[in-house]
């Protein structure tokens, strides 16, 4: 029995990925949060916007604390996002 098509241009033999079919095969993502992640990058950013703007040390503090806050808010987003799309994706193949 064939499964196909496959993306690549091939058909593809049921249980070629893991013992279903190709569309089936990738397991779930889970996304989670990485605050530690954030704050590296917004360490990184915090200097490119003070070295741009020629701002004093003094503003370290208060533009990595917006910056962080705002990349981490995002990452949240991102996290929440991505997560429902996998729960989305899951109902999807167990309805098929």
């Amino acid at each position: 029995m064939r499964v196909g098509p496959h993306p690549g241009g091939k058909d593809r033999e049921p249980g070629a990925f893991g013992g279903a079919p190709w569309r089936y095969a990738q397991e779930r993502k889970t996304f989670e949060l990485q605050p530690g992640r954030t704050l590296v990058f917004a360490v990184i950013f915090a200097a490119i916007v003070i070295w741009q703007g020629h701002m004093p040390m003094l503003w370290w503090p208060l533009v990595l604390f917006a910056v962080w806050v705002i990349f981490t808010l995002a990452h949240w987003f991102y996290v929440w996002a991505n997560n429902k799309i996998q729960d989305f994706v899951e109902k999807a193949r167990e309805r098929d």
